[in-house]
């Protein structure tokens, strides 16, 4: 069975049942379609219409008729698209004890999947890695069409942000080098110029600078054949910090600069303001203290202007320290 979708604002893919299903369902039971079929399709066409309230009504009235799986996701994804995160899960459980009683293991895989969403939206990230790993190997499965890509990917970026919070980094990598798999196969250079920027940030975290360096070098190389100039300029400031970090200081520099240029080419402030205040940390680490205490004070000051107050403070005591160290 091909899979169906349903997208929520922000992205995030929920597998929804077609109306053949719950044929095919009420058919395997020996039930007349019928109203269940009936109150189905109308909750169909109420969700398609924005009318979430008056869809769950149906769907409830369909499952009263005829408890079906398809009934029971469908029903779950608009009460999860509603915020009724209680209910929708509900709904899935009660789905998902149908979907193992009869063996389906394409209705699990949907309720597998969309719990794990439903949970990383109620803030438990341990039982959302739990439902996500045993989405994954049975959405793998049952697939048959390419479109199961965006469901994948999905599941693999939330699964590396849990692992990254959780600092399993060598989880989050796995999980981030997956998503780019797919991000590559989908197609959409942002997209993948976006995973390789996270990638990059979970590998320093790693402390693995090699793998690091070329990651942020092929996002760089990216957003600068898009013309994103912001996206540019970000990439050069981390492989700035990369080379920060393993004591290149004079390539830290380099990049640092490079990425400021950009930044005030486009005008942004606030990145104009991180790369002097980058590029005066270095030069208090090379001790040219005179011209370190003047880029802080050139980032002071603009941090000051954008309200951007905690990067200020953290600022101002770097040029105190400096002032103490000049005399």
């Amino acid at each position: 069975m091909t899979k169906d979708y349903q997208v929520m604002s922000d992205g995030t893919y929920l597998i929804k049942a077609p109306a053949r299903a719950i044929e095919d369902e009420l058919d395997k039971q020996g039930v007349s379609v019928g109203q269940a079929l009936e109150f189905f399709n109308q909750a169909e066409e109420l969700s398609n219409s924005k009318q979430n309230a008056e869809a769950a009504e149906a769907f409830e009235k369909s499952v009263v008729i005829s408890p079906t799986m398809s009934a029971y996701l469908n029903w779950g994804n608009v009460l999860f698209i509603s915020g009724r995160n209680d209910d929708a899960q509900q709904s899935y459980l009660k789905g998902q004890t149908l979907a193992e009683k009869n063996q389906s293991s394409w209705f699990e895989s949907a309720f597998l999947n969309n719990i794990g969403h439903l949970y990383f939206y109620q803030g438990n990230p341990d039982e959302a890695i739990n439902y996500f790993n045993r989405a994954l190997p049975l959405i793998k499965e049952t697939v048959e069409n390419e479109d199961v890509n965006a469901i994948l990917l999905g599941i693999y970026l939330k699964m590396g942000g849990i692992y990254e919070h959780r600092k399993e980094l060598d989880l989050a990598v796995e999980c981030l080098q997956q998503a780019l798999v797919l991000f590559k196969k989908i197609g959409g250079n942002l997209g993948i110029a976006r995973c390789l920027n996270n990638l990059g940030l979970t590998l320093v975290a790693k402390k693995d600078y090699d793998q690091a360096l070329n990651t942020f070098k092929e996002a760089s190389e990216i957003f600068r054949e898009m013309g994103y100039r912001e996206g540019e300029a970000e990439q050069l400031g981390n492989l700035g910090s990369v080379y920060r970090d393993t004591n290149k200081n004079d390539l830290a520099i380099q990049h640092y600069s490079e990425s400021l240029a950009v930044f005030k080419e486009i005008g942004h402030e606030l990145g104009i303001a991180n790369e002097l205040g980058n590029i005066g940390y270095i030069l208090y680490i090379k001790e040219a203290y005179e011209s370190a205490l003047d880029y802080f004070l050139q980032a002071e000051k603009l941090y000051l202007k954008l309200g951007v107050t905690s990067r200020a403070l953290t600022t101002r005591k770097n040029i105190d320290n400096l002032r103490k160290k000049i005399g």
